[in-house]
């Protein structure tokens, strides 16, 4: 209750700030897919347990092994170690990693035990988890992992069996990697190990006004936390995507030292994380049409802005300093959008000596920009959709424009590409 009444008032507060703007809280209540993690073939290894002992990680033989004696449940008839790369609880003595032990890896029924604590006990952290049995590719198992930092916090792991049928290739050249590179210890084999996925992409639902669509954090480091600077992400998809992909830069967003610059567009938009969760359980969007607000002074000089067309050069406004430059935003969904491109070929057949044209497209991703620029042989720039840029010149919306004078001086603002054509051609 008293975190209720603590949150409304925080909501209040948020009103007064952001009075023109309408806020949403967004629960991350599900874990998402993320393209990242579900592409990658991450093997999880087990050695065999020598008694009582086992040995630190030394990845690739970088660093010396150093033993550590375990206490281990009694009633198995073979034991082995593995670890997972996981950082929300300390590991004094295997920094970064969980501890793992599979018992009776070699029957139809293995038990997993997580050392969830990190003392090398693996008797007090509860009942283990029933495994898929050897060659059983179909089932996989789910569990998560605690953080100590915030007991909301932590991420989850599935766990399937490899599919090694008919890639012996495959499977002896991993057999000997971890015995060439894990000589001190005994591999126990890949058709006893597991293909790791993680899950540590916590998503929710964004129903603001007439518009919907699905945002997620992502711990990037894998500390069981959503709000690292710098380094975990804020992800955006459409209602219809089954999945988020932390690498399209046009819908991943890195979290920046400065609250402020967390923002994103969509459909016109204007969207500014207000308030998120270090455990990744909730944010708070406010949301901002400004269409109608005032862009750079006329007369004043535009930012060097940089920017990336669709066969990924990169561009900065300096480079065009002698000519015109008619920067549009635009995209698909926009009424206007097959006119507006067949203007700007015009204006770039006919003006080139000039003017250049930079038109930002609002793909919903990032290929279909690359696909509109292979076919349809440009003689304009079209590049990739930059919030920073939008920012920094003040356009708003789809579509809006600003044409600036030589050395990136700011004209005039809400030129449609017909118009900025006939202008040229009076001239």
């Amino acid at each position: 209750m008293l975190r209720i009444f603590l949150y409304c008032l925080i909501l209040l507060d948020l009103h007064s700030l952001y009075a023109q703007s309408n806020l949403a809280f967004v629960k991350l209540d599900s874990w998402a897919k993320n393209n990242k993690d579900e592409n990658q073939q991450n093997p999880l290894a087990f050695f065999d347990v020598a008694g009582d002992t086992i040995l630190t990680y030394d990845f690739e033989n970088v660093s010396d092994a150093k033993p550590v004696v375990i206490k281990k449940p009694t009633g198995y008839a073979t034991y082995a170690y593995g670890y997972l790369y996981y950082s929300g609880v300390p590991n004094t003595k295997n920094p970064g990693l969980m501890n793992l032990l599979l018992c009776d890896y070699k029957n139809k029924t293995p038990k997993l035990y997580i050392d969830r604590n990190a003392n090398y006990n693996f008797t007090d952290d509860g009942e283990p988890l029933l495994m898929p049995a050897p060659y059983s590719i179909r089932d996989s198992i789910f569990f998560t992992l605690p953080c100590t930092a915030d007991e909301k916090g932590g991420i989850s792991i599935q766990l399937n069996r490899f599919v090694l049928h008919n890639k012996t290739e495959y499977r002896n050249m991993m057999n000997e990697y971890y015995q060439s590179f894990y000589g001190n210890r005994k591999f126990i084999g890949m058709d006893y190990c597991f293909r790791e996925t993680r899950k540590c992409t916590r998503a929710g639902i964004v129903r603001i006004a007439n518009d919907s669509f699905r945002v997620a954090l992502y711990d990037a480091n894998g500390n069981g936390l959503y709000t690292d600077v710098q380094t975990d992400m804020l992800l955006i998809a459409d209602l219809s995507d089954s999945s988020f992909d932390s690498r399209n830069e046009m819908y991943a967003y890195t979290i920046p030292e400065k609250k402020e610059e967390l923002f994103f567009h969509k459909n016109g938009i204007q969207y500014s994380v207000v308030q998120s969760d270090a455990a990744g359980t909730y944010l708070t969007l406010a949301s901002k049409e400004l269409k109608n607000e005032t862009g750079l002074m006329a007369g004043s000089k535009a930012p060097n802005l940089k920017f990336i067309d669709w066969q990924g050069k990169k561009h900065a406004l300096r480079k065009y300093r002698k000519k015109q430059v008619y920067f549009y935003f635009t995209g698909p969904k926009a009424k206007t959008f097959s006119s507006d491109t067949a203007f700007m070929r015009k204006i770039s057949d006919e003006f080139s000596k000039k003017a250049v044209v930079v038109a930002m497209i609002d793909f919903d991703k990032s290929y279909e920009l690359k696909i509109f620029g292979m076919y349809s042989n440009l003689n304009w720039i079209a590049a990739f959709k930059d919030r920073y840029c939008l920012r920094d010149l003040k356009l708003r919306g789809i579509p809006s424009s600003v044409l600036l004078e030589r050395k990136r001086k700011v004209k005039q603002y809400g030129l449609t590409p017909e118009e900025y054509y006939h202008m040229l051609k009076a001239n």
